[in-house]
């Protein structure tokens, strides 16, 4: 196992205890599910008229390869992955959970998807970075 999938294992260990501290339904996607529609966990929160929604976590990552330690204000946006396919940003989850040190940042994918056709020609682009306190429409859910 690489480092980089070490660090996104531990990841998503820590957002799965959130939700369960949470009391929140949760289910992991298969492996196709994971790949092919880049999302991650169904959650089920526990408020009334509220569907499950589908999750794509993202360990904090370095921003180049001479970091050691993980950024937490900046991350890579994914159009197209190293296979050419669609990248997570225009995959079927409805949220990115973006880990910071003691929470998550978690995101509207289609809004982070609108705010980056503002920004960038997506159609050119395999992937590109972004400030996340640049993203206004922002939720922090935090370990309690």
């Amino acid at each position: 196992m690489n480092d980089s999938q070490k660090m996104g294992d531990e990841c998503e260990t820590k957002f799965v205890q959130i939700c369960k501290d949470k009391s929140y339904k949760i289910k992991k996607a298969t492996k196709t599910q994971d790949m092919k529609e880049h999302w991650d966990y169904q959650i089920t929160r526990n408020i009334p008229l509220t569907g499950a929604c589908l999750v794509d976590v993202k360990a904090a990552k370095r921003i180049n390869r001479n970091n050691d330690k993980p950024d937490y204000d900046w991350t890579w946006v994914e159009i197209r992955n190293v296979r050419g396919d669609d990248g997570w940003l225009k995959g079927k989850a409805d949220d990115i959970a973006f880990e910071q040190k003691d929470h998550f940042i978690i995101v509207k994918r289609h809004e982070l998807r609108k705010w980056c056709k503002k920004k960038i020609d997506l159609k050119n682009q395999k992937k590109f970075l972004v400030q996340k306190d640049l993203m206004n429409f922002l939720v922090k859910y935090k370990k309690k």
